[in-house]
């Protein structure tokens, strides 16, 4: 959808007003806003980010295009490499995108050391996150090639390269083009976690808008920053869309082909970008000739020949026996899967520095490996309900919005801005107010990662939605009206079926989402515990209350020991002001302490002995100049157990392992419920007959 700037401009100032007021609320005083961004030592930097940034994306997107279309040309054009290469395709798009991350990162690491390794680990998350709506959708257009088109090309001898260029990529173009619109959506997903990168408790930082974004709330602490940044990384994702793709969408309809009789591209004025791409491509079509006519070229081409393309299918035997084919079938994908998994433990064991060992050991040594089950279902539990949620308020908004025009000039536009903001640039600001107001037990915890899964379902939902119910005939409304078939009668028995395809469309690409999402969501780097450890003797202690940059935590006290978790904001050097509460007095101490990175071991002091009028506490951890791991805010689920496999326990296999399941959860749903639900969804579509 494209709105005008204008009132794109309104509703930006709409949204950053509600913004300042809400936080203004919160904190019960009006900042000067402009001030605090100005003083932000990074606003100077952002014309620098945005380039970094684009950088990053171009650099990615190069990646998918090559990779893209090679692989979806040669699996579509070809019978024996499709075989193998889409059920590969299938296992490897299963595996969620931020699964990669920490392996990613220390890999590239250890490999190129300094920010060259973080910038291709960072290139490399916006590739996995882009390419398999590349790859699909190129896949699926030289699938559809209509059979006369290929007659067409057999009779003009087209073959090799010329028929590449000559024929199939001006075929494909329209699809290419569809599937770079989302996968530039994919890559603007994951951007904040591609520049702003927490693993093990250590930051690994890249110079662009999502660093911006997610240092003006970690590092800054500061909301209208954050604002600002949001404000930015919008326009420029608006900015790309006006100024690249919709030229593109517009310059891809001469390609397609019409197949009604007396049928016409609809005409419309023409951007001068196209104009540009046009000759652009005139003119490299033309070199491209020139060249092939010289004697060297074609050469080259006779020694670097494609294998023939056959035109013709030959019809499979009568005599096949399905379920053989089937046990065939279920064989090769067992040994994909066995071959993508063992592959992926290599990965994560070079990224960890750590062989892979005897798998026996490793379960041995951690039990934890058998709650995979559990810990599998709490996160589809989990999704689940995000989706419940996402499915009941679009549904709603959907039928609402496309049913009043006043409704709709009012909410789609925002609807529009608010599916353009990565859902990871909001996880700060969901964090700040869900902690804030709910604190970091198992309420706040869990509500906090239902709302970040929420933001990676609903616009699938949304979107899908409106354009299903935007699509039913104006004949069928009529036809319902005629028969008094309206209210609830008409949502049940007219809307809703006639929308069935475009729920179960939303709900696979949602479900999609939710399950990259749990990677951040059940594992949230926005601080965390560390255990605090006490004896006393000869007092009767009731609480120690300790204080860290505003946060309090409270430690209970019973039968001569205490013993709880302190609340951090990350890892460093910390000072804590220590009170210590028992029946009859109390006393007040400063402390110093380090908190180390995620699963690193504590190198705990000599314990301290405070001295009460009746007794003494001996302070055991944290103690001055001692040394404690961080344990992150985290839910029991899938998501969480990769992260702490990675960072707490470092074992590949139980990485692999983890992985492997959330793969196959995720291929197991898709093959028993949304493949039958898609198949019955079939019945819904209305034919154009």
């Amino acid at each position: 959808m494209r709105i005008g700037a204008s009132l794109f401009i309104k509703l930006i100032a709409v949204a950053v007003l509600l913004l300042f007021l809400f936080f203004a609320a919160t904190q019960k005083e009006l900042p000067n806003w402009i001030d605090e961004i100005a003083r932000n030592p990074e606003t100077t930097h952002l014309p620098y980010f945005i380039f970094r940034t684009m950088l990053r994306m171009v650099a990615a997107y190069v990646l998918v295009v090559i990779f893209g279309l090679s692989y979806g040309i040669i699996a579509g054009l070809y019978e024996k490499p499709r075989k193998v290469m889409i059920p590969l395709l299938d296992i490897l798009q299963s595996i969620p995108v931020l699964g990669y991350l920490p392996a990613a990162i220390l890999f590239f690491i250890n490999i190129f050391p300094g920010e060259l390794g973080i910038e291709v680990a960072s290139i490399l998350l916006i590739f996995t996150g882009e390419v398999w709506s590349v790859t699909f959708g190129v896949y699926g257009a030289v699938r559809n090639l209509p059979e006369d088109l290929k007659s067409v090309g057999k009779a003009f001898g087209l073959s090799g390269f010329k028929y590449l260029r000559k024929f199939l990529l001006p075929f494909i173009f329209p699809a290419f083009v569809t599937g770079s619109i989302l996968a530039w959506g994919g890559g603007w997903y994951f951007l904040v976690a591609c520049e702003f990168m927490t693993f093990g408790g250590r930051l690994y930082t890249l110079p662009g808008v999502g660093y911006y974004l997610a240092s003006s709330v970690y590092v800054q602490h500061s909301i209208a920053s954050a604002v600002f940044g949001l404000i930015v990384f919008i326009i420029l994702i608006f900015s790309i869309d006006k100024l690249v793709w919709a030229p593109l969408m517009e310059y891809s309809e001469k390609f397609k082909i019409q197949t009604l009789e007396g049928a016409e591209p609809r005409k419309r004025a023409r951007s001068p970008l196209v104009y540009i791409i046009e000759s652009a491509f005139e003119l490299i079509d033309d070199m491209l000739d020139r060249l092939s006519a010289l004697e060297l070229f074609q050469r080259a081409g006779r020694l670097f020949r494609l294998p023939p393309i056959k035109f013709d299918y030959r019809m499979p035997g009568m005599m096949m026996n399905p379920r053989r084919m089937t046990l065939r079938r279920l064989g090769l994908f067992t040994l994909l899967f066995l071959l993508v998994m063992y592959f992926v433990g290599l990965f994560v064991a070079a990224s960890l520095q750590k062989p892979l060992a005897d798998l026996q050991l490793s379960i041995h040594n951690h039990p934890e490996v058998y709650s995979l089950p559990f810990v599998t279902l709490n996160s589809v539990a989990r999704i689940f309900t995000a989706y419940v949620i996402a499915l009941a308020w679009t549904l709603a908004a959907g039928i609402l919005i496309t049913r009043s025009k006043l409704l709709s000039g009012i909410f789609l536009p925002l609807f529009d801005i608010g599916q353009s903001i990565p859902a990871l640039a909001l996880f700060p600001f969901i964090i700040i107010i869900v902690f804030k107001y709910l604190g970091t037990g198992y309420l706040g915890l869990e509500t906090a990662s239902v709302l970040l899964l929420l933001t990676g379902t609903q616009w699938y939902l949304l979107f899908n939605l409106i354009g299903a119910i935007k699509s039913i005939p104006a004949d069928i409304i009529e036809a319902a009206n005629s028969f008094g078939i309206k209210d609830w009668k008409f949502i049940r028995y007219v809307l809703l079926p006639a929308i069935f395809p475009g729920i179960i469309v939303g709900s696979i690409q949602a479900w999609g989402g939710a399950w990259n999402a749990s990677i951040v969501s059940e594992y949230i780097n926005y601080g965390g515990h560390i255990p605090f450890e006490a004896n006393y003797s000869g007092v009767d202690m009731t609480s120690i209350n300790v204080s860290i940059a505003g946060k309090m935590s409270t430690i209970q006290c019973s039968n001569g020991k205490c013993y709880g978790l302190m609340e951090v904001a990350g890892v460093g050097g910390h000072n804590a002001s220590v009170e210590l509460h028992s029946r009859l007095e109390s006393l007040t101490i400063p402390l110093a302490f380090n908190v180390s990175d995620i699963g690193t071991e504590g190198h705990a002091g000599e314990p301290v002995v405070m001295p009460f009028s009746s007794g003494h506490v001996t302070l055991l951890t944290p103690v001055n100049s001692s040394s404690s791991p961080l344990h992150p805010y985290s839910v029991e689920g899938l998501g969480a157990f990769i992260n702490r496999a990675t960072a707490e326990w470092g074992d590949p296999w139980l990485v692999t392992i983890a992985i492997a399941t959330m793969s196959l959860t995720i291929m197991l749903l898709n093959y028993f419920v949304w493949s039958k639900l898609f198949a019955k969804a079939e019945r819904y579509k209305f034919e154009m007959t």
